[in-house]
């Protein structure tokens, strides 16, 4: 159905350029889970954050247009092992499954826990023993599941944005989160804290062995993005 729609929309999508033939496209996925500063949407589509200003950068890059294709997250391997899209940003190998090709070590990320004001501070994983705690559908949460066993009290929610209005409605005290997205919120609301980060790493760009971008000219355009502080530039521009 996905590729069925992609074929749909592709020829009234698709920009011209001045001598009158259409630009060559690059087609990036937009999980639906995210929420700002990795991805604004509006009326379901992709309309700006790191997701937006990095694809934006690939493409222009490539001397190619770029098409962002919002997606449920559960679908992002699936579409790319089909070659419904080109590829994806800010993902770690361990978080979709399928054999893809991978850009190097884009942006540094980690999980956190993110707290209200008035919940009692978290110092270990441990303290969540027991404790409802905000998540996403879907998402797998390898560092603490296994420390926490059974006594992980997962409140799923079908989005970051989701699990952030629980936050602050109080229906749950905790909620695990992106480095950058808690970091964010943080300072925009004074209820909320960052009270543990459990896990660093570096998300980077996985893309689909069906594109017909030659992967050759995206590892060159990506590898260029970090020696050269683009990479740095755009997240400065969400700190």
């Amino acid at each position: 159905m996905l590729s069925r729609l992609l074929s749909s929309l592709a020829f009234a999508l698709l920009p011209v350029t001045a001598a009158g033939a259409a630009m060559p496209e690059l087609v990036m996925l937009a999980p639906a889970n995210h929420a700002m500063p990795v991805a604004q949407f509006r009326n379901g589509a992709l309309s700006g954050g790191i997701l937006w200003d990095l694809g934006q950068l690939i493409a222009g890059r490539l001397g190619r247009s770029v098409r962002f294709v919002t997606i449920p997250s559960r679908r992002v391997g699936l579409a790319l092992a089909h070659g419904d899209a080109d590829g994806v940003c800010l993902v770690q190998p361990s978080w979709i499954d399928g054999s893809f090709q991978w850009s190097a070590d884009f942006i540094p990320t980690g999980g956190v826990v993110l707290a209200r004001a008035d919940a009692p501070p978290v110092a270990r994983l441990t303290d969540l023993r027991g404790k409802k705690v905000g998540t996403v559908a879907g998402y797998r949460y390898r560092y603490l599941e296994p420390v926490l066993g059974n006594q992980f009290l997962r409140d799923d929610a079908p989005s970051v944005e989701h699990t952030l209005r629980k936050l602050s409605a109080g229906r749950t005290q905790y909620a695990l989160m992106e480095l950058s997205t808690a970091a964010w919120h943080v300072k925009n609301d004074p209820g909320l804290r960052l009270d543990l980060t459990y896990e660093s790493s570096h998300a980077r760009c996985a893309f689909s062995r069906a594109s017909k971008v030659p992967f050759a000219d995206i590892k060159r355009v990506t590898d260029a993005m970090l020696s050269d502080g683009s990479i740095d530039k755009i997240m400065a521009r969400y700190r």
